[in-house]
């Protein structure tokens, strides 16, 4: 059995999972006339069995959380949740089969504290069929492993941390990873039963680097693999910590590339570290996981912070950041703002699409 341990860092903020109607429904994958064909002919049969989904899923995770037990293995599905899944299913394959498309998919998220969800109905056309590699599922292997490693100890944290915070003994100066101790932190280690794991990490990623390293090239279990990602923030080099985990930024697991890309993120800030090969981080751009793009988007933040960097995001995609300055999710266009801001100087509101239009095409004008 293994510890939902990827689910935490996105959990945490919330005392439950809730369900909480749609706000709006953006499409990412085609060009804006066929993505308001989608929306405006699937729009409202994907926002309800979205809500539908969200809301069975709530009562099984909340039930998870009351019996202090966040495993994989203890959340089951409550009764008519496969019947929904189904038609889910069905839903998305009539979408990919009357627009002609490879991939339809649809990512609900949930934002506190303000208590709202979006969906981003996500697609590949079949003139990109290089974007699927970013559509694999993720696999779950059981793999039992005697006596208890490393790894598993991260995953043994990471159950610890949502068990104490199911019985609400971890405040906000636990879960703000603003005073991380190391480059990257999933939650803090205040609380008495999460301090002895800072030292264990600390020493263990020197100690067990290889196991680590071979965990995270070699397993087949990739929930173990993801948390050998997050052992590497504990190194003391951030330019050790980028280099080991940039081969995995285009992962086949998307758990795996989403950890890294993150544990990356977080130590080109906390180092101030800003130069980067942003090839594979451009490239996620494109990429029908709005969990891809938003970390991946952290990173260019980043790395906009140079000169010579903020020419070549510009340059290079920026026509990909208009498009995600138009989506309405939070988590892509919120800091694809910030991007544009940090690239020109400007300070145009973040609806203002004309104006960032036309310094796009100022920026593409100067290479000609």
């Amino acid at each position: 059995m293994k510890p939902l341990l990827p689910f935490i860092a996105g959990c945490l903020l919330t005392s439950n999972i809730l369900a909480k109607p749609i706000v709006d429904i953006d499409v990412y994958g085609v060009d804006s006339k066929q993505a308001e064909e989608i929306k405006t002919r699937y729009g409202q049969q994907v926002r309800s069995i979205e809500f539908a989904i969200q809301s069975a899923i709530e009562s099984s995770v909340n039930k998870a959380l009351a019996s202090k037990t966040i495993l994989l293995d203890n959340i089951k599905p409550p009764h008519g949740y496969n019947q929904l899944k189904k038609n889910r299913q069905a839903l998305l394959d009539q979408i990919k089969r009357e627009q002609n498309l490879l991939y339809v998919n649809a990512a609900t998220i949930f934002y506190m504290p303000k208590n709202v969800s979006y969906t981003t109905i996500e697609v590949v056309s079949k003139a990109h069929p290089e974007l699927l590699r970013y559509t694999a599922p993720q696999a779950h292997s059981k793999v039992t492993h005697t006596p208890t490693d490393l790894i598993d100890k991260m995953n043994e944290f990471g159950q610890i941390s949502m068990m104490l915070y199911a019985d609400k003994k971890l405040g906000k100066k636990d879960t703000n990873t603003k005073n991380c101790p190391v480059y990257h932190c999933v939650i803090n280690f205040h609380h008495s039963r999460l301090k002895p794991y800072l030292l264990l990490f600390n020493q263990g990623v020197i100690k067990e680097k290889p196991l680590i390293l071979n965990t995270l090239k070699n397993d087949p279990d990739q929930e173990r693999r993801g948390a050998a990602v997050f052992l590497l923030g504990h190194l003391k080099d951030p330019h050790e910590i980028i280099s080991l985990l940039l081969p995995y930024v285009q992962d086949h697991d998307q758990g795996v590339r989403n950890n890294s890309i993150r544990v990356i993120g977080e130590t080109m800030r906390r180092a101030k570290l800003y130069d980067i090969d942003l090839k594979p981080f451009l490239a996620l751009l494109h990429s029908p996981s709005t969990l891809d793009r938003n970390k991946s988007l952290y990173v260019i933040y980043e790395a906009a912070q140079l000169p010579s960097a903020k020419k070549i995001i510009a340059q290079q995609s920026g026509d990909t950041l208009l498009q995600l300055l138009q989506l309405k999710q939070p988590n892509n266009h919120d800091i694809t703002y910030k991007i544009l801001k940090r690239l020109s100087d400007k300070k145009w509101g973040d609806q203002d699409f004309a104006a960032w239009k036309q310094w796009v095409a100022s920026v593409k004008n100067e290479m000609s």
